[in-house]
């Protein structure tokens, strides 16, 4: 039996860009994790990742970065209990997944000083 490793990334927490982000919580059962959220958070999408970091390579004494792949979970799968929102999602024991929330609704840069 493989051992899959599911985590909930609280990214948006140690960045301090995104201020009072969600928190992102996680249950699991046999064959489905649920992933929930407080519904006053707004314009945050459901983000899954197979890893966490970036491949990159060097060429010439240039570092190329490859962006890793991530798989935006549709708003359309998600629920509501009327306090938080959530999404469950089959465990897929093929491969690691990593979730964390993203949004857009970064705040405006700084004034220049």
């Amino acid at each position: 039996m493989a051992i899959v490793f599911v985590a909930v990334l609280l990214i948006a927490r140690l960045h301090p860009c995104f201020g009072d982000s969600p928190l992102l919580s996680i249950t699991s059962s046999n064959t489905n994790i649920m992933l929930t959220w407080p519904q006053t958070s707004n314009n945050w999408v459901v983000v899954e990742m197979t890893k966490l970091t970036s491949d990159y390579f060097v060429s010439n004494g240039v570092t190329y970065y490859i962006p890793r792949k991530r798989n935006i979970i549709p708003t359309s799968s998600y629920g509501t209990n009327g306090n938080n929102l959530f999404v469950v999602l089959p465990i897929d024991f093929s491969t690691n997944k990593f979730y964390m929330l993203q949004t857009n609704n970064l705040p405006p840069p700084p004034p220049p000083h």
